[in-house]
């Protein structure tokens, strides 16, 4: 006979002092019956002194086995369930790690009854009410031991991920296995009119310096023990689901509302320049706040926050002038031109399409880059105005330029791994790629210059003499009577 209080399973007789020592008040509860023996009163009594104390003052939600996915609309929709003050937005946290589990799970694909029964399980397990559509850590919480919190983590986590399987880590079973990542990359490097040549080239933006990538390459956060990251994100705690070897040493994808690749376990790797050139989004409110928000209505709180943000973001004023308006937004990026013959990968695109993913990302996760696959880096000026759209309106992309590009690798390495024309042909994918996502923005820029112009009202007229600027012909005409100048 077992007793599942809060999500957490305990086997009769062997828990029974746990059981005793839980303290009195709100549970939820399910017992599941196996037929003991007759002579064994022991289990009897400790299963009505259970049921008793549990029913008893203070109350108690009691839910039977095959109702334990009765509150699944109470918590489905809660994004956040752990918030700040719990540890939501503390990446060494245990709510923290919930709350990224959790909303995939949430909106999984696949997720069916009894998956709802297990995160409802999980949910209440480590968390209660504390008003209207707002939740707390539960009480239990706070004593569960290592073990008990792992195994919550990854009932969660194996609902709303899929393991990819990079080798055979001792155990590992139920997951797909990652493929040679050569075979995921494969770009035509010839020319317009040339016979198409094949080259296994990856894209990836990134703005540390290559100074500190050299030293491990792109590591992912699950495997970078060595590194301070790997505590930064709590990956060092015994409750930690990468703590284990078997998912630490897998990669994931998530199985939400994205169906993208995990931030922890994989390192992302675009196939197509062009189409990663507009990444990431200043139109996305996760990632910048204001993206919908007029610039002509910013407080100057709004001001500072731009200029702090993470992207390193540049206001551009009319006329360079400090109380100007707010003409657009631009940034530089950094994007790395990568030789994937080598790693592991899964091909992220083809199974956002089989998914049916509209416009799915050509982006592949690898398990890493090693710093002799990193042959170059690119630097793209990235230009944003506020694209008014009916009642809202948004950041929008509207052009960009290639502000530098250098080899990483020397040319004779390059030529030697690739064929002597390597060199020529990389420079023209880099080309080819802004020219084609400038074209792909070409809309966007004409909405720019359209609202430009009308914001600075109609084009004033000159003299053809000395450049002076009038408003109308008139006054123009009345300029050239009075100095007799032309033109």
């Amino acid at each position: 006979m077992s007793v599942i209080v809060d999500g957490i399973t305990y086997v009769l007789p062997a828990n029974a002092g746990a059981i005793a020592e839980l303290p009195a008040g709100q549970y939820n509860l399910a017992l599941r019956t196996v037929k003991a023996s007759p002579t064994d009163a022991r289990w009897a009594s400790l299963i009505e002194q259970t049921r008793a104390r549990m029913k008893g003052p203070g109350g108690l939600g009691v839910t039977p086995p095959n109702q334990r996915n009765a509150r699944w609309p109470q918590i489905k929709d809660s994004a956040i369930p752990f918030g700040a003050d719990h540890g939501g937005s503390d990446s060494k946290a245990f709510g923290y790690w919930f709350n990224y589990f959790w909303n995939e799970a949430r909106e999984a694909y696949d997720l069916n009854p009894a998956g709802q029964t297990q995160l409802c399980e999980a949910f209440f397990a480590v968390l209660e009410s504390d008003g209207p559509g707002k939740y707390k850590p539960t009480p239990a919480l706070a004593t569960m031991d290592n073990t008990q919190k792992q195994t919550i983590l990854l009932k969660v986590m194996r609902i709303g991920f899929k393991r990819l399987q990079i080798g055979t880590p001792p155990g590992a079973t139920g997951a797909t296995q990652a493929v040679d990542a050569r075979t995921l990359f494969a770009l035509n490097v010839a020319g317009q009119g040339q016979t198409a040549k094949m080259m296994p080239l990856g894209f990836r933006g990134d703005n540390r310096s290559y100074e500190d990538l050299k030293k491990t390459g792109f590591m992912a956060r699950a495997r970078s023990s060595k590194e301070a990251i790997y505590a930064t994100y709590g990956m060092d705690q015994e409750w930690h689901p990468f703590n284990l070897p078997v998912y630490g040493e897998s990669m994931f994808v998530r199985k939400g509302k994205s169906k993208d690749n995990c931030l922890h376990t994989v390192i992302s790797v675009a196939s197509s320049l062009e189409e990663m050139l507009p990444y990431p989004l200043l139109s996305d409110e996760s990632l910048y706040r204001l993206a919908g928000k007029d610039p002509a209505t910013w407080t100057e709180e709004d001001v500072n926050y731009t200029k702090t943000h993470w992207m390193k973001l540049e206001i551009v004023r009319d006329g360079n002038v400090p109380t100007g308006r707010i003409d657009k937004i631009t940034t530089i990026k950094n994007i790395y031109v990568l030789d994937m013959s080598r790693g592991k990968g899964f091909n992220t695109e083809g199974w956002q399409a089989s998914l049916g993913v509209g416009n799915p990302f050509p982006e592949r996760a690898v398990d890493g880059i090693l710093p002799e696959q990193i042959l170059g880096v690119l630097s793209v000026r990235k230009h944003y105005f506020y694209r008014p759209s009916g009642r809202e309106g948004v950041m929008t992309l509207f052009d960009m330029d290639l502000v530098s590009f250098t080899f990483l690798m020397d040319e004779p390495l390059i030529k030697a791994r690739f064929g002597d024309l390597a060199p020529v042909e990389i420079r023209g994918v880099i080309d080819r790629g802004i020219r084609n996502a400038k074209f792909n923005v070409a809309g966007d820029k004409a909405a720019y210059e359209r609202l430009k112009q009308a914001a600075s009202g109609p084009a004033k007229l000159k003299c053809g003499t000395c450049q002076a600027e009038f408003n109308s012909n008139i006054l123009r005409n009345r300029h050239y009577t009075a100095t007799g100048h032309t033109g």
